[in-house]
């Protein structure tokens, strides 16, 4: 689903990893929710420009926000929630929810827990995906690359190719 977004041209795709506690992890989804989608309404994409680094991806961008649900207790899911745990040291001791974000090729911003999960941070991480681009370097670039099993080059050539779009895995949800 991560993938399926961002092959589509989100800004980026915002996991929220459940802590186990329902109440507190319907509250961060909720809030989440609303936050992006306002978030999705307000922002701009900066206008294309020949001036600093060019964009070498050609999938059109959209702000697009979207945020999937990942149950950190299902154990086929096990892979991916060790790999987001450790996008930084204090992680794995968050009790409560986590909202991570991806975004390009499956880079991946350290998690959003405690009273760093809230409106705020959203909006600055969700600015920073959607602003110009600074940087050329993939390590210039904040975050981690995630594992995904993904083409980049074969999905880039196949994007435009007067072919119906990839389909979207819905079990995810």
């Amino acid at each position: 689903a991560i993938l399926a977004h961002l092959t589509r041209g989100a800004s980026g795709v915002f996991v929220l990893l459940t802590s186990g506690d329902e109440k507190l992890d319907r509250a961060a989804l909720a809030m989440a929710q609303t936050t992006l989608r306002s978030l999705e309404k307000k922002i701009k994409l900066p206008e294309p420009s020949n001036d600093g680094p060019q964009m070498t991806w050609r999938l059109p961008l959209r702000v697009g926000l979207p945020i999937l649900v990942l149950d950190r207790a299902k154990p086929e899911e096990a892979a991916l929630v060790r790999m987001l745990l450790n996008t930084a040291a204090e992680l794995s001791q968050a009790k409560g929810p986590i909202v991570f974000s991806i975004y390009g090729k499956g880079r991946v911003l350290p998690g959003l827990a405690g009273a760093d999960l809230n409106e705020k941070y959203l909006f600055m991480v969700a600015e920073f995906l959607c602003g110009p681009c600074s940087c050329t370097i993939k390590a210039a670039n904040p975050g981690k690359d995630l594992l995904m099993a993904a083409n980049w080059k074969q999905i880039e050539n196949t994007l435009f190719a007067g072919k119906e779009p990839l389909a979207m895995p819905m079990e995810s949800f």
